[in-house]
């Protein structure tokens, strides 16, 4: 089990990784889209990669991100309300779960204490598992962003099953018992390392026409 330290200390763990991931991750998103991110660190990297879109709206629960979406020209941002935690700067509480319905989500973007193939996606605080399960069920699609730390790593309360989940944006593939378990509940797994070949590929096909020349 792992504990979770005070989002200024997070949000320093693998950030490159969380970087890389939250990169592709805004590349799911739409303009105009109505989003619902919560306060993850990832997430707030997400938040970051956004300023190229347009007219979205953003729906969250920390003033984190709230901070970073709202000066941002034709973006519309909303907090959910509810008790502000010193902790990480989430806003949770009955004023939270009562404003989630009034949204027509698009997408949840949504981050994860843990992913182990037994338990699904698993948190450290039961009002995020509580708050971002009935997000969840809202949203047309759920995409939870976790670099590959986050793999077999274990947490006390379930924060979403597999089948809740449409995509999970990574770094690199998981161990066998855990691809398998996101094949089964035919979880979308979009990866940083597999977004690379690609151009190492060009670089590779430019080399050999020079060589040819």
């Amino acid at each position: 089990y792992s504990n979770d330290p005070e989002f200024r200390h997070r949000i320093e763990e693998n950030r490159d990784l969380k970087h890389q991931v939250a990169e592709l991750a805004s590349s799911i998103v739409n303009d105009g889209d109505v989003l619902f991110l919560d306060i993850g660190t990832t997430t707030a990297f997400v938040a970051e990669q956004l300023k190229n879109h347009r007219d979205l709206t953003i729906v969250t629960n920390s003033v984190v991100i709230a901070n970073i979406t709202f000066p941002e020209h034709g973006f519309k941002t909303y907090l959910t309300g509810g008790e502000l935690g010193a902790h990480d700067g989430g806003m949770f509480g009955p004023e939270a779960f009562e404003m989630i319905d009034r949204y027509c989500i698009n997408k949840a973007i949504l981050s994860t204490g843990g992913i182990h193939h037994s338990y699904g996606f698993l948190t450290h605080h039961l009002c995020e598992a509580e708050l971002y399960s009935k997000v969840a069920k809202q949203s047309e699609i759920t995409v939870v962003c976790a670099d590959s730390g986050k793999y077999n790593r274990r947490a006390p309360i379930k924060l979403l099953d597999f089948e809740q989940v449409d995509i999970l944006v990574s770094d690199i593939p998981p161990a066998k018992e855990l691809s398998k378990e996101l094949a089964r509940h035919n979880v979308d797994l979009r990866l940083v390392r597999q977004e690379r070949p690609k151009k190492k590929q060009l670089e590779v096909a430019n080399l050999d026409e020079i060589a040819a020349e």
